[in-house]
């Protein structure tokens, strides 16, 4: 029994080494396990939740700014990670930006890219270059699959060593609703202090690119 646990603690390590992901702005590495299709997927239907219930703003100055600064902001990501051969990275990514009409100060993006910005950061932003520090940010987050570790973190602290790689659907859309709170709560999701202050650094590379 006890080499067979061995080996299985050696096969656990192993497939957590091959799972360590290398943030090709800020060289941070971090331990991604879970599938990022499956993430993506259910942030979709997260997001569709969230938009179905809010005031979206569109047409407006704000509203075209956030879309405006979001996407030169996702090009700019899109041409650097294909200048260093890692566009296979983000190649099933489906951005959206939308403007919700609400007061609270706030803005925050979900795995494969929906972002959400509140009306209520805008007086605070006053133009596109304050709105492309907290896009920048919460674009970094995305891309960092800063979701995916946090998940992936969520499993090994929950499950140990025997979930990983194999996870089924059920643990892991409990696991995905602890990490991104259903409806509008996933407006309160924290970050760790790492992953922020990374989405701080990463976001205002490609705010400058």
């Amino acid at each position: 029994m006890k080499n067979v646990n061995k080996f299985l603690g050696i096969g656990a390590l192993s497939l957590m080494m091959m799972a360590c992901t290398t943030n090709p702005i800020t060289g941070r590495k971090s331990l991604q396990l879970a599938n990022d299709q499956e993430i993506s997927a259910m942030a979709v239907q997260q997001y569709r939740e969230v938009i179905s219930k809010a005031k979206v703003v569109k047409g407006t100055t704000a509203a075209k700014s956030v879309q405006n600064v979001g996407l030169r902001i996702k090009n700019a990501a899109n041409n650097y990670y294909r200048g260093i051969g890692r566009e296979a990275d983000i190649t099933n990514y489906q951005w959206e930006f939308n403007l919700i009409d609400d007061k609270q100060v706030n803005a925050w993006a979900m795995p494969g890219g929906k972002v959400a910005v509140y009306t209520g950061i805008i007086p605070i932003t006053q133009n596109d270059t304050g709105l492309a520090v907290v896009l920048g940010h919460e674009i970094s987050h995305a891309l960092a699959g800063h979701g995916n570790e946090r998940i992936s973190q969520a499993m090994v602290a929950q499950y140990g060593g025997a979930i990983l790689g194999s996870a089924t659907s059920g643990q892991m859309a409990s696991i995905f609703q602890q990490v991104y709170p259903i409806g509008a709560q996933v407006a309160l999701l924290k970050y760790g202090r790492g992953q922020e202050l990374e989405a701080d650094e990463m976001g205002l590379y490609l705010m400058a690119m």
